[in-house]
């Protein structure tokens, strides 16, 4: 499963780009 995040992706997950959300940038991550 992948998630959005703030401010940084959890251990074990890799960041493949960013998500707008409710005027935020959250990190994509899987």
């Amino acid at each position: 499963a992948c998630y959005c995040r703030i401010p940084a992706c959890l251990a074990g997950e890799r960041r493949y780009g960013t998500c707008f959300y409710m005027g935020r940038v959250w990190a994509f991550c899987c």
